[in-house]
């Protein structure tokens, strides 16, 4: 016994916590190098384009849109996509709002399509279809971000934004 009353461990004891202490410092310092590791990849921001846009539900004070999306990873990682949300613009200015809860993995490299909701209000819509219709093209874009999934429920965003145009063909809309 010593001074303190206390009996010194036995050498088994003393081996058991020697061997707990290696395992629990070594699964820490592998966890810490994974965590390091995963964070050497940069994030490269996806490219989200506008494939399909139609009417899911029209109301008198607000129109409820369906778009389709294609997400195209330019990266050389997955990407572990659990959401999306977005603004559309026409000729630059906020038309609606869009979400998507969509969870799905863009392969390195590659493409998927996703559904997405967007909600806009009837008096913009309505306004913004007739300046359409008098400059004869029809300029979107979407801005916004896509969330990842990190893992152990951690998420990450990475922001789109594209833009692109469609020409209507000459006396299409006027009467």
């Amino acid at each position: 016994m010593s001074e303190a009353g206390i009996a010194p461990a036995s050498p088994a004891l003393r081996n058991c916590t020697r061997r707990c202490l290696l395992l629990t410092a070594g699964a820490g310092i592998l966890g810490l190098s994974a965590c390091a590791g995963g964070e050497k990849a940069a994030l490269v921001p996806p490219e989200v384009r506008l494939v399909d846009l139609g009417i899911a539900r029209a109301g008198v004070l607000e129109q409820e849109l369906d778009a389709e999306l294609r997400i195209v990873n330019m990266a050389d990682a997955p990407l572990h996509v659990r959401g999306l949300r977005f603004t559309l613009e026409l000729d630059g200015q906020k038309l609606a709002r869009g979400v998507s809860d969509a969870r799905l993995t863009v392969p390195p490299l590659g493409s998927e399509r996703v559904h997405a909701k967007l909600f806009v209000p009837t008096g913009a819509l309505l306004q913004r279809l007739l300046e359409v219709a008098q400059s004869g093209a029809l300029r979107y874009g979407l801005r916004g971000e896509v969330l990842l999934a990190r893992g152990f429920g951690a998420t990450a965003t990475l922001p789109f934004s594209t833009h692109d145009e469609l020409r209507l063909p000459a006396g299409m809309i006027s009467g």
